[in-house]
Parts: C-alpha cells; sequence; structure tokens
C-alpha cells in the first residue's frame, strides 16, 4: 500500500470519533434480526430465542468429521442457521494439539483442506470467520501477529473458491482487548488498522467485521466504558474507516458478548491476587450489563449502523475463566441450577429483533 493511503488510514482513525452517531453517508439499516448463542445445546438455544436463531460452532482440528455432521443435522433439523468459526478457543478447550497454521507451506495447505471439510460437510454452514481472538490467543500459541491473521482470511476466502460455498464472511472474532490510546498492536482498533493498511486485500474478503463485546473490564459497563477501552466503539470506528478507505460497509457483529455473574471483576491484568477489589460480578451484575448492551445496540440501530446481530455467551459454567483468585466467572445465560436472571434481558431483546415470520 502506497505511503498516501497509509496516511488516509491514520487520519480517518482519528477523525472517526463520531462512532455512536453513525457513519456520513451509509445507508440505512434495518433493525438487526440476527440473535443466538454460542454452544451446542440447540434445544436450550431455540427455547431462550424463543424462535430459530444462529449457533456458532467452533469445530477443533484436526476435525471430527462425524460429529461435526452431527452437529450440522442437529442444528439445522431445529431450523437454526449455523456461524462457524475456523477454529475453538485454547484457552477455553485447552487444546495444545490443535494445529499452529501459519507458517509453512504444508501447514497452510492443512488449514485450506480443514476449512474446505468445514464448508461442504452437512451442506457446509450459513457463515464463517477465520479464527476465535487471534490477538489473545494465538495461532496455536502465543505471539500471533495481524499478518497471520490476514492470511487466515484469504486462506479462507480461498477454501470457499475452490468448494464452490457462498455463505456469509465473518473477519475473525477479536477479544476486546486494552486502550486504543496505546500503541499495542493486540488492541482491536490497532489489529485492524494494521491489516487494512498493510494488506489491501483484507477488507474485500469479508462483509461482517467481528469483535467479541465484553465491556465489563475496569469496572465499567459497555455503554459507560471509556471509548478508548470499549470494544464496541473501536468496532463501529473500523467500520468508518474501512468505507472512507474505500472498503464498503461492512456489518457489525458480537459473535460473542455476556459478563460474568460471579468473580472479581477488575482487569485481571492489574489484579492483586492478595486484595479482592471492590468490583464483583453477580447475578444482578450480569443482568445489567445485558439491558445495558442491548441499549448501545439499539443506539447502533437508531443511528443507521449495518448491522448483523450478535450471539450471547450460553456456557454453562465453563471453568476455564477465572479471576485472580482463581474463583470461576461464569459468563453464561445458563448456569448448572438453570437459567439465570440475564436470560430473561436476553429474551426480551430476541423477542424485540425476532424477523418477520
Amino acid at each position: 500500500m502506497n505511503a498516501t493511503r497509509r496516511f488516509l488510514v491514520l487520519v480517518l482513525s482519528c477523525v472517526a470519533g463520531f462512532a455512536m452517531s453513525g457513519p456520513i453517508g451509509a445507508a440505512p439499516a434495518s433493525a438487526s434480526s440476527a440473535i443466538g448463542i454460542n454452544g451446542n445445546d440447540y434445544d436450550s438455544i431455540v427455547a431462550l430465542t424463543g424462535y430459530p436463531g444462529w449457533v456458532r460452532m467452533a469445530p477443533e482440528y484436526p476435525l471430527d468429521t462425524n460429529a461435526y455432521a452431527v452437529q450440522m443435522v442437529n442444528a439445522r433439523s431445529r431450523g437454526l442457521k449455523v456461524l462457524v468459526t475456523g477454529l475453538g478457543s485454547f484457552q477455553a478447550c485447552n487444546c495444545a494439539h490443535s494445529m499452529p497454521v501459519v507458517g509453512n507451506q504444508t501447514q497452510q495447505q492443512n488449514y485450506v483442506n480443514y476449512i474446505e471439510q468445514l464448508l461442504t460437510i452437512g451442506n457446509g454452514p450459513d457463515a464463517i470467520g477465520p479464527w476465535n481472538e487471534p490477538n489473545l490467543e494465538g495461532f496455536g500459541g502465543p505471539g500471533s501477529t495481524w499478518q497471520q491473521d490476514a492470511n487466515l482470511q484469504a486462506d479462507v476466502a480461498w477454501a470457499a473458491a475452490v468448494v464452490g460455498w457462498h455463505g456469509t464472511f465473518f473477519s475473525s472474532a477479536l477479544a476486546g482487548y486494552g486502550s486504543s490510546n496505546s500503541s499495542d498492536p493486540r488492541v482491536p482498533l490497532n489489529w485492524w488498522k494494521n491489516e487494512l493498511a498493510g494488506d489491501a486485500s483484507w477488507a474485500g474478503r469479508f462483509s461482517v467485521l467481528d469483535v467479541h463485546a465484553y465491556g465489563w473490564g475496569y469496572a465499567k459497563t459497555l455503554k459507560t466504558i471509556e471509548d478508548q477501552y470499549n470494544p464496541g466503539v473501536m468496532q463501529a470506528k473500523m467500520q468508518d474507516i474501512i468505507a472512507y478507505s474505500g472498503g464498503g460497509w461492512k456489518k457489525l457483529a458480537w459473535t460473542e458478548y455476556g459478563a460474568p455473574s460471579n468473580g472479581d471483576i477488575v482487569d485481571p491484568g492489574s489484579c492483586n491476587p492478595n486484595v479482592v477489589s471492590q468490583w464483583h460480578g453477580t447475578p444482578t451484575f450480569q443482568y445489567n450489563w445485558y439491558l445495558d448492551a442491548h441499549a448501545f445496540w439499539k443506539a447502533w440501530e437508531d443511528a443507521g449502523r449495518q448491522l448483523w446481530g450478535k450471539l450471547a455467551y450460553r456456557d454453562t459454567d465453563n471453568p476455564y475463566e477465572r479471576d485472580c483468585h482463581n474463583s470461576p466467572f461464569h459468563y453464561g445465560l445458563i448456569g448448572s441450577t438453570g437459567l439465570r436472571p440475564a436470560a430473561g434481558a436476553y429474551q426480551v431483546e430476541a423477542t424485540r429483533v425476532r424477523p418477520p415470520p
């Protein structure tokens, strides 16, 4: 990319502070109707949503083709639409055996072959993204880069072309992380800007810009958290930057959103394990965060932003996500003893955005 375009990207990143007001010149957005859950308890998904929505799957490499085919059948038989993320979370599944997919040509071809399987078994998903939280978890280990993520985006596009798949392409789902006022490349806004400036074809390979909108860090909720820490605001700014750089208007998605119902919710990176902070996750905190996130999303709709939708975190008492006191955060709408209060807030939102019959 030439110096002029690089300069343009940097300038736009500075002037796009109107993220909540809606981009200038964007086509009016319809109320988002894509809503769903992460996980494979399909009956619970339909029960929570009130109608067949979306389910997000993250099959591991090497792919268990029989299990994946069964998952697709179970989802389709209930009328669910399917979003597949290229690989699952290393932290959540402890899948140290997963393939380091970036590096030599053989590894790259293995990844392309794996994506081809995902796109063809069970008639394939409705949508696909390359990876889960590459800015934090890495590609088979720590130290992944935006360049590697851009390469995976190209690999997904190549695999889809080979098998003739024509669904919806997502960007990798970035984790909310850090402050956009810093130069840390792991911060979503910085990661995306590096991809846009460093790979002229990156933005043309997907139509949905994805982030995991966990806004509870720094003891603030998503709508009130300062702009530089807010993954949703970073995402909207990047939507504007891509459009003004000639990449088209991308739709916005949260393929995970939620909040903890337990644990010490200060930023884990600055947590003193010997001191319990004044901020604690509770079922009430989680419920209030869902209300806040839905109000944030509604503001985007009213502003005319291009939106895809949002998928809540359903998993029952995930034991891998813990605070620095080793207490589990318990993000899920469904706990080991049943529905949490936040499920009610989710169900109200699902009714509000219910698509027409």
